[in-house]
């Protein structure tokens, strides 16, 4: 039998327990699901806070009765996985396209927000100079999420 060294898991830092030493990252579950969440949603490039199924539930569930296997999931923030509910896609950049599209609608207004300058900016005051600067940066966010994964 090959002993395989000790390892500490790569979330939290703990030693990994000697049944799952094969292959596990992980100590726990727990750490597993918490790194995942750490990583940027596939689709817009946000915090991911859930896993899309890349092939929905629902229809996995109807084409159990055909030998489906469970489907795969990837990082994805609550927003984008909402968006693209349980359409099924014939390949993950048709569904990406779909849900820039879908944020490209619901965003509309933010992305037609006018750029003031700097200089314009320091003539506003109060509330209104602090909803101009949030303004420009939900443009900003908006505009960041669309062109993901191309920075």
């Amino acid at each position: 039998m090959i002993e395989h060294r000790e390892r500490r898991c790569v979330w939290c830092g703990a030693w990994i327990p000697p049944e799952k030493r094969g292959q596990a990252l992980y100590c726990t579950d727990k750490c597993r699901r918490e790194a995942f969440k750490m990583r940027p949603c596939f689709y817009c490039g946000m915090t991911a806070d859930t896993r899309d199924h890349v092939i929905p539930q629902s229809f996995t569930r109807m084409m159990a009765d055909l030998g489906a296997r469970k489907s795969d999931v990837v990082p994805c923030c609550r927003e984008c996985n909402s968006l693209a509910g349980s359409k099924v896609f014939p390949t993950m950049s048709e569904k990406r396209k779909f849900i820039k599209q879908r944020l490209r609608k619901k965003y509309e207004k933010v992305l037609e927000y006018y750029d003031y300058s700097s200089r314009e900016i320091e003539e506003f005051e109060g509330f209104l100079k602090d909803a101009v600067i949030a303004g420009l940066e939900a443009k900003r966010i908006i505009k960041m999420r669309l062109r993901w994964p191309r920075l």
